[in-house]
């Protein structure tokens, strides 16, 4: 079974926090567990929570909803929004043309290490102009 991680921008300028998604009729909060003994829960702006998609970047680091990622080594391709990843370790994704100035469907599936993690679509908005 897969193991489901959401990941949310806290709304006590905080930082982002990784963890299990909780959604109440007015707040969106994340709990964490450090240990058996140690836990947190804090509250993260809605429109900032995203999925791990159960797929890293080369380096290792954890793929969310809503990253930005460069594929396959070229320069003007950058992941908008991941739609699936599978088993075999490729992912199908959408992407923004940074010469165009437009998204389109890639269906070519990527492996992790055609992957690299730049940022992500609520930080670094610069990378998808």
């Amino acid at each position: 079974m897969r193991e489901i991680i959401c990941r949310g921008k806290r709304t006590d300028g905080g930082g982002w926090v990784e963890g299990s998604l909780i959604q109440e009729p007015h707040r969106t909060r994340i709990f964490t567990a450090k240990d058996d003994r140690s836990s947190s829960l804090h509250e993260v702006f809605p429109e900032t929570v995203g999925q791990y998609i159960n797929f890293n970047d080369k380096n290792g680091r954890k793929i969310f909803q809503g990253d930005l990622c460069m594929a396959g080594g070229e320069e003007t391709k950058s992941i908008r929004e991941i739609y699936e990843g599978n088993e075999f370790g490729h992912i199908m994704i959408k992407c923004v043309d940074k010469k165009k100035k437009e998204s389109y469907f890639f269906a070519e599936m990527f492996r992790s290490e055609d992957i690299e993690k730049v940022g992500n679509v609520y930080d670094n908005k610069e990378l998808i102009k």
